[in-house]
């Protein structure tokens, strides 16, 4: 080649090479190795707070229903009566803030006692009542109520007489904004805690009247090497998804691709352009 004909020409081109070569190295090393293990270690950090977090809102949901089976198995005759009912429940809400009232039916499904007092209501076709009327314990998916007009939960078990007759259905209610808050759970997919949606819909329990569904993360596959996606933002981000609740939610958690390589990154732009303001300022001489 004429450009390493000349002892001047093949200056030129070691010094071009001498200059490129540290981005090019660089670049190599940062697309084939650092880039990839920096995303498997924060896909790693983002599956185990998820997994960890599914655990704990599971666990969390079981003992609120060993909560409510304790004063299920209060002996029925006391519970006839209404004011120690009342006294009975206020004293159980104020050491037991998760819950939001409690709420005794009648074997017809019409309110027995209530506390807060709210509007007399009916729920004999709601499903949960109709499975404690079978004898199980049933804890709901996130449902309107029909005495307060609030997003909650039901946890619900079947009162016994002593002679283990069905005499009612003892209710309690959390709101949906008493559980983001106890495990720190994002109202919307911007702020990159963890999100719980419904696993049908998609649709985040915090918002299930006016929110959209939203882009869930894609299967890792068989590799366990995690994808990079958009998300419902139109941000680049990688994601894990667990399901709870025996699969009625979804605890969704996404980290922006950005946040994991911004670092890296900011360091390959300032390289590329010292590398090329060191070749324009070399330009005159080589």
């Amino acid at each position: 080649m004429l450009i390493f004909s000349t002892i001047e020409g093949k200056l030129r081109a070691y010094t071009v090479i001498l200059l490129t070569l540290p981005l090019l190295a660089a670049c190599i090393a940062f697309y084939t190795i650092v880039r990839q293990a920096n995303i498997t270690n924060a896909y790693h950090d983002i599956y185990t707070e998820t997994s960890y977090t599914k655990y704990s809102i599971n666990t969390w949901l079981e003992h609120r229903a060993g909560d409510i089976e304790h004063v299920a198995a209060t002996p029925s005759a006391l519970l006839e009566d209404p004011k120690f009912t009342s006294d009975f429940f206020k004293a159980f809400l104020k050491s037991h803030e998760d819950f939001r009232s409690l709420v005794l039916f009648d074997t017809a499904g019409n309110v027995r006692t209530s506390i807060p007092e709210t509007q007399r209501g009916n729920v004999a076709d709601r499903e949960y009542f109709a499975r404690a009327r079978k004898g199980l314990a049933p804890t709901t998916s996130l449902l309107k109520s029909r005495l307060s007009g609030e997003y909650i939960i039901i946890v619900a078990h079947p009162v016994q007489d002593e002679k283990g007759a069905f005499s009612g259905v003892l209710t309690g209610a959390i709101n949906i904004n008493t559980i983001l808050q106890t495990f720190s759970l994002s109202h919307s997919s911007g702020s990159w805690r963890p999100i719980l949606l419904d696993a049908q819909t998609h649709t985040p329990l915090a918002d299930m009247e006016s929110g959209s569904a939203k882009i869930i993360p894609p299967p890792d596959g068989d590799t366990g090497t995690p994808q990079i996606y958009k998300n419902s933002d139109n941000a680049r981000v990688i994601g894990a998804s667990m399901p709870a609740k025996d699969g009625e939610w979804l605890v969704v958690m996404e980290k922006p691709v950005a946040e994991i390589l911004g670092g890296m990154e900011r360091m390959l732009l300032v390289l590329a352009i010292a590398s090329l303001g060191t070749m324009v300022a070399l330009l005159p001489y080589i």
